[in-house]
């Protein structure tokens, strides 16, 4: 009898309450939009909490990881609008958020996402080079990303010779031009001596870019301003009545096209319309040092906007600088000739409506 009892002491002892199998916090990543992005941030992995999961944002722009409360992230996905492939649900307009309990969970999506890259990225906006060493240029373009329209690349090294770009909305592009002159990154790419942060350049335009990664900037890279919006299977399904059409890479050109016509300083208050055969309308600006701007608005055609394109705007700041912020004066010497497509579109021109070849 003493014995019975005894043993079944001994086998009570042995019961050990809670989960089965194995069921360890997940393993995540710490990649956000700004300093850590995707794909240079998957290299290092972080170990969540016991109490939270891996929180995966993707859809619409760069995924993001990061550990989140489990509860909150919960939440976050208890109201779907719809589900999305990779396993998340779609929790907004654009966005998908995925909640991994496991670690395979976050490798399955990851693997997804990088096989997706960088067809996830938003369309119609310029492609800003990420970060890397400055040595290293190249590692720069596997790691950008495309900007969202209204956006310029702000492209900046610090004092570890580390080049870092960031997609920044172009309110922000007087002050990026003033910090330049205030830190300007005055040495060649890859010599050492930075002492502090400076800022390499503030580009709304490829060309801009180019001057500076040029080699690494391919025409793959520099044409996919018109890339799919999201990814093409890691998104929100959309109704089928309601599936986005990608947009053509140029928009054709009309046949003829109305413009306003007005010449110099009473342009805004003396325009007339005009039918145009060339189906290009122009609107050019000149400033001068003493604070003066004519603007003149006509009739143009294809071979004259490109030639005010490749020979003009494209590679100059300043009249890229005029089409973010158009009613700011440029206090400099300045002449700018942009055109666009559609009926009465010279009225105004700037980043959203200009004609790009």
């Amino acid at each position: 009898m003493w014995t019975f009892l005894l043993m079944l002491d001994f086998a009570v002892a042995q019961i050990h309450l809670g989960p089965i199998g194995n069921a360890g916090p997940p393993t995540c990543y710490n990649c956000d939009d700004e300093d850590n992005i995707f794909p240079a941030c998957v290299n290092k992995q972080v170990t969540c909490h016991l109490d939270e999961v891996c929180s995966v944002r993707y859809g619409h722009g760069l995924p993001t990881f990061k550990c989140q409360k489990n509860n909150s992230c919960v939440r976050d996905v208890s109201h779907p609008l719809g589900n999305c492939t990779g396993g998340g649900v779609q929790v907004d307009q654009d966005s998908c958020e995925l909640c991994c309990h496991t670690t395979e969970c976050v490798q399955e999506i990851k693997g997804a996402l990088l096989q997706e890259f960088p067809l996830h990225l938003p369309y119609h906006g310029l492609f800003c080079p990420g970060h890397c060493i400055e040595t290293e240029l190249a590692t720069c373009i596997t790691t950008g990303a495309y900007c969202h329209d209204g956006q310029f690349c702000k492209v900046g090294i610090n004092d570890r010779l580390m080049v870092q770009g960031h997609c920044t909305d172009t309110e922000d592009i007087q002050e990026c031009f003033d910090d330049k002159s205030e830190d300007p990154c005055v040495l060649p790419v890859g010599q050492a001596g930075h002492m502090s942060k400076c800022v390499w350049d503030c580009c709304s335009t490829s060309a801009c870019l180019i001057a500076h990664f040029g080699a690494y900037m391919d025409d793959t890279i520099i044409s996919q301003t018109t890339v799919t919006h999201v990814a093409a299977t890691l998104a929100p399904t959309p109704p089928p009545t309601q599936a986005p059409t990608p947009p053509p890479t140029q928009a054709p050109t009309p046949t003829s096209v109305n413009c306003y016509q007005c010449d110099g300083d009473v342009c805004h208050h003396n325009e007339k319309n005009a039918t145009c055969p060339g189906g290009f309308c122009m609107l050019t600006v000149d400033e001068d040092t003493g604070g003066s701007r004519l603007v003149n608005k006509r009739c143009s055609d294809e071979t004259e906007c490109y030639n005010s394109w490749s020979n003009g705007w494209r590679d100059d700041q300043l009249c890229a600088k005029y089409l973010l912020t158009p009613k700011e004066m440029s206090g400099q010497d300045m002449s700018c000739r942009f055109c666009c497509t559609g009926d009465f579109c010279n009225n105004h021109i700037d980043i959203q409506n200009v004609h790009k070849f």
